[in-house]
């Protein structure tokens, strides 16, 4: 086989595994989503993009919605309609800021901190309890293959 022929064939077996891994990537995505669908306590009134605008402000501090925009990768005008629409539910406050009235603050109210926090947990135990057959060590190149490849994605 000459050079070109095996990088063709490297090339397609690379996409091939990459399309598989994505298949796999939307699987547990997937996985995911069904929990904000079947959570108690109210987790079925938001959506994905909803849960992660409410841990990214519950993680950022002093957090404005540019912020949040930016952080999310999506439209300032997106993210002002999904914010209305936790404010609306009663997960989100927003707040003039002290210093500069014309800056809004956001921050989760408490019934917005509690579905991030029962999400998170119910994420976690579906996690755990698909990881409880692994052996340790599985389970750590695991984590130590999907941080590499987090960090050879954010670097591209």
């Amino acid at each position: 086989m000459n050079d070109r022929s095996e990088q063709l064939n490297s090339s397609s077996e690379t996409l091939d595994n990459a399309a598989a891994f994505e298949r796999s990537i939307f699987r547990i995505g997937r996985s995911f989503r069904r929990l904000l669908n079947t959570g108690d306590g109210g987790a079925g009134q938001i959506s994905l993009t909803g849960f992660w605008e409410l841990v990214t402000i519950r993680d950022t501090e002093n957090c404005r919605p540019s912020d949040l925009a930016a952080s999310m990768n999506l439209d300032l005008s997106t993210v002002s309609r999904q914010i209305k629409a936790l404010e609306s539910s009663g997960l989100l406050v927003r707040e003039v800021d002290s210093k500069d009235g014309r800056v809004a603050r956001l921050r989760l109210s408490p019934a917005g901190l509690a579905i991030v926090d029962e999400m998170i947990l119910l994420r976690r135990e579906r996690l755990a309890e698909a990881l409880s057959g692994w052996d340790e060590h599985d389970t750590e190149l695991l984590l130590s293959l999907l941080d590499r490849l987090g960090v050879d994605l954010e670097s591209r």
